[in-house]
This record gives structure tokens, sequence and C-alpha cells, in this order.
């Protein structure tokens, strides 16, 4: 460890010179020989995995003829779990069909109905608005009505109070009684 140390040491020596005589050349060198080390370690690790694929693909190839049955008997058997599956969804969408077709049935059916319904309840709708315009006029003359009679009320309030009020000033208070 000593050894890598002191050869990092000197390299980094060696750098720092170089940078203070030609800064320029020595940065692009420097970028240079990143990217060519980039570039090196890059192709290793691709070789190694291309190296790695070429054996797992002869590991492959050379599965035994019992293996390879049991993979096929587990593909049928998936493939056949599959197939229930795909036949229940099937029974699922002709349940699902029939049901749209009767819904449909029952709606053809009961739409001369609806409209029925709907042009009795516009009707009424109609009859309320002309009782509703006959009503306005004769609530409007009871509201005066009542605001009316409600000022006549207030003022005879007030009447009475000042009355009483100007009767308790005349009055002088009557004297304490002794025992």
């Amino acid at each position: 460890m000593a050894m890598v140390d002191t050869l990092t040491e000197k390299g980094i020596a060696i750098w720092k010179l170089a940078y203070h005589k030609r800064p320029g050349w020595t940065v692009t060198l420097t970028i240079i020989l990143s990217l060519a080390i980039v570039f090196g370690v890059g192709l290793v690790i691709y070789k190694e995995r291309v190296r790695v694929a070429e054996v797992e693909q002869r590991r492959l190839e050379n599965l035994s003829f019992n293996q390879q049955l049991d993979s096929l008997n587990t593909v049928q058997a998936s493939l056949n779990n599959l197939i229930f599956f795909v036949e229940a969804q099937k029974s699922k969408l002709r349940e699902t069909e029939e049901l749209l077709s009767n819904l449909r049935l029952q709606q053809e059916q009961l739409q001369p109905a609806v409209a029925a319904d709907q042009k009795t309840v516009q009707a009424l709708l109609e009859l309320q608005a002309q009782r509703t315009e006959q009503n306005l006029s004769r609530e409007r003359w009871f509201g005066i009505f009542l605001g009316v009679l409600s000022s006549l009320i207030a003022s005879l309030a007030i009447s009475i109070g000042k009355f009483v009020f100007k009767r308790r000033r005349r009055t002088p208070p009557a004297p304490p009684a002794h025992a």
C-alpha cells in the first residue's frame, strides 16, 4: 500500500509541475487520458458482459432433456390455466352482454312512461307558476296591510310610553312613610 501511495504522490507532483509549465496542454492531456481510461474500463466491462452472456447461452443449450421436459410441462400448465381464465372471461362477457340487452329492452319499454311523466311534471310546474302569480298580488296587499298595522301599533306604544313618562315627571314622588 505504501508503494501505491508513493507512486500516487510522485504522479501528482509530476502533474503539478507540468501544469505550472503548460496548463492548457496539461488539462487537455488529463482529459484525453481520463476519457481513454473510462473508455478502457467500459470496454473491459462490455467484454465481460458478452463473455458472461455466452457462458449463460452455452449453459442454457446444455440443459438436460428432463429439465427441458419439466420446463415444457410448466409452460403447458400455465397455458391450461390461461385457457381456463379466458373461457371464464368469455362467459362473464356473454352474461354482461345479455344484461345490457335486457336493460336496453327495459329502457325501450319504459321510455313512453318516462315521457308521459315528464309531460305531467311540466304541466304541474306550469300550474304552480300560475297559482304563484295569482297569490303574488294578494301577498303584497297583505304585506302592506301588516306594515301599516305594525306602524300604527308602534306609534300607539310610543304615544302611551310618552304619556306615562310625562305623567311620572309631573307627579311628585310620595314622601317616605315613617314607622
